[in-house]
């Protein structure tokens, strides 16, 4: 797809526009509206009660994230520092400013008010108010992407969430602590945050927060690629916002919608959605969307009209914008897409200027994590013009860029994890001097009670002080006996702790190796598809070009497995689920099905396969399924290819069915002439499984084998 799409540079600012509503929200647009007319009117017959209508006032220009909430706040500090102070009014007054600069995205400011709120909260001593400020403080750090002070606040406020009987609240954590999920990456534990907090708004009844909530459930979803539920919850969030006249969130829906219409090449759909997202972004002067829209809208004509000077005015539109508002990374990604589509037109030079130009200014402002793509395609110019030993520096700068990104990535990790150890480490710490701590006061009170009975014994008899002084000294014998068993026993675990420690920094260097080793196999296969890319560029040989794109196909395959063995914590594993999930998608994308309506479905249960069965069974369905693209629907106007994946007795089964004119082959034995179901075929035996292919109503091909144990 021609151009960059910013989807999901959204989440942030979706997710931190949040739930921090007072009893004037939840109500639609228009009755806030109302809301304020009266209040006004309130507020000109009578003065002894103007904090509460100021505050008043504030929810619900808030509400609207109109400026007017700014004017509101002021003069409600004011106000109490005339009449005196107020803790509780003064915290729930910096609240509302908090959500003010949190509408506004001014992090130093948010930083401010919440060092205020929390010396607040703990003077009054309220837990409620102290765990927000814990829950917000977070949130501010994770957008600050300083995610251990994020982690620190999060597993503080977490240890309060038991004496908070607020459902608002605790929505509230759940929300920033999805953001942080989200922000590093971890989607599913993300969506699990946010779907708590949904189940909390809705027995809330709060329409406010439900509109924006579906909406960042949506936008999570799409980055686990689950489509039809970006949709879903995308175009319910639409009808939330429109329901409560936020026309910045109605915004904010319709340019989503259209941007995941376009990721799915729905392209009359997504214009549709972006032209209206624009009037909004217009009346609004919401400079972040609008520049987007323009990009998403250059895109559109390129893939409906080839359109190449069309778009090049859509992303020059787009540079004015991102220039004006100081978006470097976003002015950096549009420069890319325009000197692709400078390459389309065929202007060569220009394209090159253009990308050169990008490589400075990301350079300059350390944007690192564009330069792969920019070298990439500085690569195609050069590939293109003939330039082949450029073109192969270039896409050679570029993997060592993604590596050394990927290098500080895992760097990153490392770092957290040793944090975590060490905050693990220090706690052990503390409650081994804690434990130490009362056992010496368990010793004083006991040498404590001694004494009284020794003083008690020394009215009686000599011989009972004999007596006593005898045994007294047995039991001190005994105690020393005891102490030194006590300490042999001490060093003799902290000799298993020290080889344990050994042992499990030994585990971690055998997977961070085996993790780059896995990266490695990775970028050689993609260096090889490369090559294979740029010698097909040179061929006039269609069946060449035929064998080499096949070829593409069974090598990405192989990648594939090894990126989610190096990007997963289980090394000797495959989430085969998720495998299935990018090599189908990547299957369907390269092929162009004009006007048929091509649909797939992917219904798999949860398998974990071993790499030595995960490669081979890989192969297996990139080819039957890419067979099926390509033969099975031909001069048919839809269709649909459905793929299971189940477990049949002690087996696996695999089962890949269209509905068209049937997959192209005579047998599937040994003499087939298709190579590519030999390949298929041979692989099967590889993995101990049969076959089985019924040609009634399409084509259906069902593979049975027994993994290999993990």
């Amino acid at each position: 797809m021609n151009g960059k799409h910013f989807f999901t540079k959204l989440i942030v600012v979706l997710i931190i526009v949040l739930f921090y509503h007072d009893s004037g929200f939840g109500q639609d647009g228009k009755s806030v509206r109302e809301r304020i007319d009266s209040l006004q009117t309130l507020l000109q017959s009578r003065q002894s009660d103007s904090l509460s209508i100021f505050m008043n006032l504030t929810d619900s220009y808030n509400n609207l994230q109109n400026d007017s909430a700014s004017i509101y706040i002021n003069k409600s500090l004011s106000l109490l520092n005339i009449i005196g102070p107020d803790n509780r009014k003064f915290y729930e007054v910096l609240t509302q400013k908090h959500l003010f600069f949190v509408q506004k995205y001014a992090m130093d400011s948010i930083k401010n008010v919440n060092t205020k709120r929390l010396s607040i909260a703990n003077e009054i001593e309220d837990d409620r108010l102290i765990f927000d400020c814990f829950s917000d403080i977070a949130a501010a750090n994770v957008i600050l992407r300083k995610f251990d002070s994020a982690g620190y606040f999060f597993d503080k406020a977490k240890l309060i969430i038991p004496k908070i009987k607020d459902k608002g609240s605790i929505a509230s954590y759940y929300i920033n602590l999805g953001m942080f999920n989200a922000e590093k990456g971890d989607f599913d534990p993300a969506i699990k945050d946010y779907i708590n907090a949904l189940e909390i708004f809705e027995s809330l009844n709060d329409t406010i927060s439900l509109a924006t909530i579906y909406n960042s459930i949506g936008v999570l979803f799409w980055n686990t690629s689950e489509m039809e539920k970006v949709i879903d919850y995308l175009e319910k969030s639409l009808q939330y916002s429109k329901v409560i006249g936020n026309e910045g969130l109605i915004c904010t829906n319709l340019y989503n919608l259209g941007s995941c219409y376009l990721e799915l090449n729905n392209t009359k759909k997504s214009a549709t959605y972006l032209n209206e997202a624009l009037v909004y972004a217009n009346k609004l002067n919401l400079d972040y969307i609008k520049a987007d829209i323009y990009n998403n809208l250059g895109a559109i004509t390129v893939l409906e009209k080839k359109d190449y000077a069309m778009a090049i005015v859509y992303n020059k539109t787009a540079l004015e914008i991102y220039k004006q508002t100081g978006d470097e990374k976003r002015y950096i990604a549009t420069l890319q897409s325009l000197s692709r589509n400078y390459l389309h037109k065929g202007n060569y030079e220009k394209s090159k200027d253009i990308i050169d130009s990008a490589i400075v200014l990301s350079s300059e402002k350390q944007i690192i994590e564009e330069k792969p793509d920019l070298y990439k395609l500085l690569s195609e110019i050069d590939s293109i013009q003939g330039d082949y030993l450029s073109s192969l520096t270039n896409y050679k700068q570029s993997i060592r860029i993604m590596d050394s990104l990927e290098k500080v990535k895992r760097r990153d990790k490392i770092k957290q994890l040793q944090v975590k150890f060490e905050t693990s480490e220090k706690e052990k710490e503390i409650t081994t001097l804690n434990s130490e701590n009362k056992i010496k006061e368990l010793q004083i009170t006991r040498q404590r009670y001694q004494n009284y009975i020794l003083w008690a014994i020394l009215g009686m008899s000599t011989i009972g002080i004999g007596s006593i002084f005898f045994q007294y000294r047995i039991k001190k014998r005994n105690n020393k006996l005891l102490s030194i068993k006590n300490e042999e026993i001490e060093e003799k675990n902290q000799i298993l702790l020290d080889k344990s420690a050994q042992l499990e920094k030994a585990l971690g260097e055998k997977e961070v190796l085996l993790k780059e080793v896995h990266h490695r196999v990775k970028n050689n296969l993609q260096l090889v598809t490369s090559i294979l890319n740029l010698q097909a560029d040179r061929l006039n040989d269609k069946k060449i070009e035929a064998f080499v794109e096949r070829s593409q196909s069974r090598i990405t395959s192989m990648a594939l497995v090894h990126q989610i063995l190096y990007s997963n914590d289980k090394i000797e594993q495959i989430d085969f689920h998720k495998y299935l999930l990018k090599l189908v998608k990547a299957g369907y994308d390269s092929f162009d099905f004009n006007d048929q309506k091509i649909k797939y479905n992917i219904d798999a249960e949860e398998f974990f396969f071993h790499i030595d069965t995960a490669i081979p069974v890989g192969i297996i369905v990139n080819e039957l399924v890419n067979n099926a693209f390509k033969y099975a629907f031909k001069g048919k106007e839809t269709g649909i290819l459905t793929i299971k994946v189940y477990r049949e007795s002690e087996k696996i089964a695999i089962l890949i069915k269209d509905d068209g004119i049937g997959i192209s082959v005579k047998e599937t034995n040994e003499e087939s002439s298709s190579y590519g179901l030999k390949l298929v075929d041979l692989l099967v035996r590889q993995v101990n499984g049969e076959m089985i292919v019924n040609q009634n109503n399409g084509t259906s091909i069902k593979v049975l084998f027994e993994p290999l144990k993990v």
